[in-house]
């Protein structure tokens, strides 16, 4: 599954960046097209089914083991509100400057969903609370700064785009390492579900800023192409996530 996960979050972003330059201007200021639309419906059910089944678990667990169900259900909730929002014609800007249409909902989503992968990572990695903080901000402020970069118009937008960067370092890291110390002090069940998680969120979150410089920065993509790819990492991102952690029901109860 993880394989899987990641082969798709590498098409994602092949196919993201292919449109031709030419036509880029063009596609730019191009709405979303029947096809696109029918894209953000695609990521709404691709979220919101795993969200009823992650009700439905999460209801079936004692009072007092549910935390982790709990979170993960929140995750894909949330994103399941914003891609409904956003299906029907909200949670949208025209940029005055490019006449592209920016799908701030998509923000508003990071901004909580994102720190709640966070706290289920950091909890199946046994992380301390300073490091839990630190990983949590230094989320905020990367997904603030994408926002702020996505309304600005000159070369000062990459200014954001690098800082976002700055911000993902910390948290690149320690999925991919700095995690690893506290994870193998617990049970093989739970260090299983962390390397799986792990790995899953650093390659799918890492094409996100990829996504970006295509799409709200240079806008070498159309609004479709720039659909496509959020609705493929925002469905591997969040929903297989949460499949991972929730079909594993002994670990989810030992941490």
């Amino acid at each position: 599954m993880l394989r899987t996960a990641v082969i798709f979050a590498v098409l994602a972003v092949v196919a993201a960046t292919g449109g031709k330059a030419a036509a880029a201007a063009d596609d730019a200021s191009a709405p979303l097209s029947d096809m696109g639309k029918k894209l953000l419906w695609v990521a709404f059910l691709g979220l919101a089914v795993p969200t009823a089944y992650f009700w439905q678990q999460t209801m079936a667990q004692e009072d007092g083991k549910r935390k982790y169900h709990i979170i993960t259900f929140g995750i894909t909730a949330i994103a399941s509100l914003a891609y409904l929002t956003m299906a029907t014609g909200h949670g949208v800007y025209i940029r005055p400057f490019d006449g592209r249409e920016f799908f701030y909902a998509r923000y508003i989503d990071w901004a909580f969903t994102t720190p709640l992968q966070l706290l289920d990572i950091c909890g199946f990695a046994g992380a301390s609370n300073d490091q839990t903080i630190w990983l949590l901000g230094v989320d905020f402020l990367m997904i603030i700064a994408g926002l702020i970069g996505a309304f600005l118009e000159g070369q000062e937008k990459y200014y954001f785009w690098l800082f976002g960067m700055c911000m993902f370092m910390p948290i690149l890291s320690a999925l991919l390492g700095g995690l690893k110390a506290s994870a193998a002090a617990k049970s093989e069940a739970v260090q299983g579900v962390f390397n799986k998680i792990a790995p899953l969120t650093a390659v799918s979150w890492a094409a996100y800023p990829v996504v970006w410089l295509a799409a709200e920065g240079s806008g070498k993509i159309s609004a479709d192409q720039e659909a496509m790819a959020y609705t493929i990492l925002d469905i591997i991102a969040k929903s297989v996530f949460g499949f991972i952690i929730v079909s594993a029901r002994d670990a989810c109860n030992e941490v």
